[in-house]
């Protein structure tokens, strides 16, 4: 079972950077939000940290992950 926590303070800095470069908001208010460590996956084999966040219904979320160490935004299918 994976633990979730609570993003420190250089993850949430990672994700108003991410969210200032992509969207041009440099005061993005973030609420929500959850981390995995170690995170292992089937395929196609994604072994790291996960963020996600949750906005005002399940539907609504968006979840990142870190590679070469930078957070990027995973893209659903």
């Amino acid at each position: 079972m994976y633990k979730v926590r609570k993003p420190n303070r250089e993850e949430k800095k990672e994700l108003h950077e991410w969210f200032k470069k992509v969207s041009g908001i440099s005061d993005y208010h973030i609420e929500h939000i959850g981390v995995m460590e170690n995170y292992i996956s089937d395929c196609p084999g994604y072994t790291g940290k996960l963020m996600f966040m949750v906005y005002g219904f399940l539907e609504a979320y968006d979840l990142f992950c870190w590679r070469d160490g930078k957070i990027q935004k995973v893209e659903r299918e």
